[in-house]
């Protein structure tokens, strides 16, 4: 059952639901044991408010998934203390805020008080590295995290990874600080996979991964689809009115952004769509659903003719300088396709290279001697 806050007493519940700041240490991620050590609790601290046994543990249940999201949401990815604690009073001074989000706001605060500090101790830190040190050689258990029958969410995807961790270090920390290492782990996995892709320069450098740098690239494919996943539930219930709302408001980002994004376009749908959603949703911001508006745009740029007899990225050059000119087009589709061109003669222009050196006889071509008695010949006459 839900249940409905708003004829209780403020005052009660929100002394009750701030006392349940200590089960939800002791039972983070487990919300049967969370129920069970809850129920006394709100016996003692809102047992007149309460109708019977059955409120109490609808309340019980409601509060363990709203402290685990507002966690989550607002302050999992928050470290510093003074930015976490600045978060927390800008949520807190918001009006006119459901009785239950109100109330369950400091538990979720004071857990990520609790989980930066277990993480900058010194137990924490060798809890981390023992942690890493299993989870690098599961790279591929980490990768299929985003497999599945069932679509997974950044909250399934902290369980799964907190179950790791948990085995990973053989009960030497409880349910909580393993939340801690995996919500970390999983915030440093969501800002890499929100990062633009790199573009091709000539001086390029490569270094070893860290352990560290090695698991969170594993983890980051399952972060984003995670991500992706949600904000797609979230896009599923808008109203049309709302989806229209949207859709404006990304052809203007796009038309204004569209020269410095149309690089990465070249690269493919999947970077493109990474890109424009780092600029408009920037981490820790929670992602949209846009890839429905990138789509067509993408495949209407990747299936232009406009440079298709463009034999070489002067002629792509020039054609697409006389159409700025002419203002021919949608200009969002011609910088898309104009990007397109250009990486796709560059790679024609290479594979061409490739395939003269490839089928290039030096030896017929310059003449010279193919074994060592032709070689001795030639000395032989320039001698005499």
């Amino acid at each position: 059952m839900e249940l409905n806050l708003a004829n209780k007493p403020a005052a009660v519940m929100m002394r009750a639901l701030r006392a349940l700041l200590p089960p939800m240490r002791d039972h983070y991620g487990n919300a049967a044991a969370f129920r069970a050590a809850a129920l006394p609790v709100l016996e003692k601290e809102a047992a007149a408010a309460l109708a019977d046994p059955r409120e109490a543990a609808a309340l019980a249940d409601q509060a363990f998934r709203m402290i685990t999201r507002l966690r989550s949401t607002y302050f999992r990815m928050v470290r510093d203390p003074v930015r976490l604690e600045t978060v927390y009073k800008e949520l807190d001074g918001r009006p006119q805020q459901p009785l239950l989000q109100q109330g369950c706001l400091w538990p979720a605060y004071r857990l990520q008080q609790l989980a930066s500090s277990y993480l900058d101790s010194g137990d924490g830190s060798a809890a981390f590295a023992r942690a890493l040190e299993a989870l690098v050689n599961r790279r591929d258990a980490l990768a299929k995290l985003a497999e599945g029958d069932v679509p997974p969410t950044l909250e399934r995807l902290e369980a799964a990874l907190a179950a790791m961790v948990l085995a990973a270090l053989g009960g030497a920390a409880g349910n909580f600080h393993a939340y801690a290492i995996a919500g970390h782990l999983l915030e440093r996995a969501r800002a890499l996979a929100r990062k633009p892709p790199e573009l091709a320069t000539s001086d390029e450098k490569f270094s070893e991964p860290s352990k560290e740098e090695r698991v969170l690239t594993a983890l980051g494919a399952a972060a984003l689809q995670g991500e992706l996943n949600e904000a797609r539930a979230r896009f599923a219930k808008f109203s049309p009115d709302e989806t229209n709302r949207r859709f404006e408001a990304f052809k203007q980002v796009l038309l204004r952004r569209v020269g410095e994004v149309a690089p990465y376009g070249a690269l493919g749908y999947e970077p493109l769509c990474v890109v424009l959603e780092a600029g408009m949703f920037p981490y820790p911001r929670p992602l949209e659903w846009i890839r429905s508006f990138v789509k067509p745009v993408y495949t209407n740029a990747a299936q232009s003719t406009t440079f298709d007899d463009c034999q070489t990225v002067q002629s792509v050059h020039q054609r697409y300088q006389y159409i700025r000119r002419a203002k021919q087009g949608n200009p969002v589709i011609v910088e898309l396709a104009y990007a397109i061109a250009v990486a796709k003669n560059r790679t024609q222009a290479v594979k061409q290279r490739q395939s003269f050196i490839q089928g290039l006889d030096v030896a017929k071509e310059f003449n010279w001697p193919t074994t060592l008695e032709d070689l001795e010949a030639r000395w032989a006459k320039a001698r005499s």
